[in-house]
């Protein structure tokens, strides 16, 4: 006679096979989805890459370069467009799904383990994280849960060497995007932890300790060096050191918690019953007595994620990724304690496994649109509202059209993007205008480097983006560059398109002598200006 609990284990497979089907088939649907400025920006610096040109040397940004050399990596082996990245991002997602059923299962058992995996794919596609942009946060946690796996199992084995393979992992992690670094700490608690459950000694777990920190610094050295030896690492030392400490400067502790707050709410909103069996499983895992040490290795990962979270105050969408991972093994906990509750009478075994199977369900219903129905455009019309990425591609595709491969572009926006649409190089390495448009003391002469790169290069096109959300700017602001921008274009371009944003769906393309002619009528509006025709002393006497 077959056992009840082998039925139970067997429905579990089942139930995680479906799942993980639905997530490889809604990945792939929504492949083509138009990239949006952070994954344009990782794009664009990693066909750079692939092109020999070297970090921080015509494209810069505050963040260490690991995620471009991931998108260098997927385009050069799936080709360079978008759905090869996000192909590439649903990979790392289901690859993160395996390190998270493998902790999972070490820490609870392979029910849980299920569930905890399912919680964690579910979790890591929803819209409200954005999880079908390949955001850096994706590959930070793939590092992460792929080095706290080797821990455990060096454990386990009591083997130092996997310590050190580990900590190689979380250097990686580091350089996806730099709040990784909390996740060394947490590496090194759980050597407290759960090294005096193996019987390790205060000397071995010393001896881990600088296995796991040196196995860190290698990948961070040898990029750093590469940056050195190419002549970049006084960029890199700007942006990524002196600039980075300005980032978020202007916002108070009160305002982040205060974003924070929303941001909760909101997915409270969206994901009721998720969080409430996140609380349910940290309202078990409190009252524990028997397992102290599992209770501690996740309020200790819960703790080191929530940190990660923090730098900046920005508190956007995506950085909430950081702590799914958190979230499904509490979960997973909680309902392994459930089953214990449920496993003394048997007519109810199969309770926390209907519960959980209604929760899924409600939760592919709710998002039955997203996963089947909604085209990819629609998808980053709807979730990214007035920034208006879609656009981006007919905007690309005319420059192609009428410039030759190796010209150079002039993108007045923050929308990288366009330069990996287009293939086209920018003319200056200030890809984003944010930190112009920041109070801090670096804007102007990020402003005055911008210009001063434009009118050198004299770029046939030179595309602006009239979209707050590409500026962030407010009343502190310098906008020295938006009267340059006025000047120099009034000057020296012709007005040949202008695309006005009057709703998320409705967007109207005016081109030629009726750009010219046109008034716009929403306040979200892109120009494409080009370059008047001159022989080199009118040119000359102009300027």
């Amino acid at each position: 006679m077959i056992k009840p609990s082998s039925v139970i284990r067997l429905l579990h497979w089942i139930f995680l096979g479906c799942v993980i089907g639905l997530i490889i088939f809604v990945r792939i649907r929504i492949l083509a989805t138009p990239l949006e400025r952070d994954e344009g920006e990782y794009a664009y610096m990693g066909q750079l890459l692939l092109q020999g040109v070297p970090p921080f040397t015509e494209a810069f940004n505050m963040k260490l370069p690991g995620t471009s050399l991931m998108y260098a990596l997927f385009m050069l082996l799936f080709g360079q467009n978008v759905s090869a990245i996000h192909l590439g991002l649903m990979l790392i997602n289901i690859a993160s799904a395996c390190f998270t059923f493998i902790i999972a299962k070490k820490i609870t058992d392979v029910n849980s383990a299920i569930v905890s995996t399912i919680s964690f794919t579910l979790l890591s596609l929803s819209p409200l994280f954005l999880g079908f942009a390949a955001h850096a946060t994706h590959f930070v946690i793939f590092f992460i849960l792929g080095g706290i796996a080797i821990i455990l199992s060096a454990l386990e084995l009591k083997r130092g060497i996997r310590v050190f393979f580990s900590g190689i992992l979380f250097g990686c992690a580091f350089l996806m995007k730099q709040p990784g670094i909390f996740f060394l700490f947490f590496g090194i608690s759980m050597l407290g932890i759960l090294g005096p459950k193996q019987d390790l000694s205060r000397k071995q777990l010393f001896k881990y300790g600088v296995n796991l920190f040196c196995g860190f610094l290698i990948p961070v050295v040898i990029v750093l060096l590469v940056i050195y030896f190419m002549g970049a690492f006084d960029r890199f030392w700007f942006w990524v050191v002196q600039y980075a400490l300005y980032y978020g400067s202007d916002i108070s502790l009160g305002q982040g918690m205060l974003k924070m707050s929303r941001m909760l709410i909101l997915f409270w909103k969206g994901l009721a019953i998720f969080c409430i069996f996140v609380a349910i499983g940290s309202f078990l895992l409190m009252t524990e007595k028997v397992n102290i040490i599992r209770k501690n290795f996740l309020l200790s990962f819960l703790l080191f994620s929530f940190l990660s979270l923090l730098p900046g105050l920005q508190f956007r969408y995506h950085y909430f990724i950081l702590i799914l991972p958190a979230c499904a093994f509490f979960i997973g906990s909680g309902y392994h304690m459930a089953q214990r509750i449920f496993e003394r009478t048997p007519k109810w075994h199969f309770v926390p496994m209907l519960i959980f199977a209604v929760a899924v369900g409600e939760n592919a219903f709710a998002n039955t649109a997203y996963y089947y129905n909604m085209s990819p455009t629609d998808i980053v019309r709807k979730y990214y509202s007035v920034n208006h990425f879609a656009e981006s591609i007919p905007i690309s595709e005319y420059i192609v059209k009428h410039t030759k491969p190796d010209e150079r572009i002039a993108v007045v926006g923050s929308e990288p993007q366009i330069f990996f649409y287009t293939k086209r190089r920018s003319v200056s390495g200030h890809i984003y205008m944010y930190g112009m448009m920041e109070p801090q003391p670096f804007a102007r002469r990020m402003q005055e480097e911008f210009i001063a790169d434009v009118e050198r290069a004299k770029p046939n096109y030179l595309v602006f983006f009239g979209i707050p959300c590409s500026w962030g700017d407010d009343l502190k602001s310098d906008y020295h560059i938006f009267a340059w921008k006025n000047n120099y274009t009034s000057k020296f371009y012709n007005l040949v398109s202008v695309i006005d944003l009057l709703d998320i769906n409705k967007i109207l393309y005016v081109w030629g002598e009726d750009a010219r002619k046109y008034s716009t009528v929403s306040q979200n509006s892109i120009f494409i200006y080009e370059r008047i025709k001159m022989n080199r002393t009118v040119t000359m006497l102009n300027e």
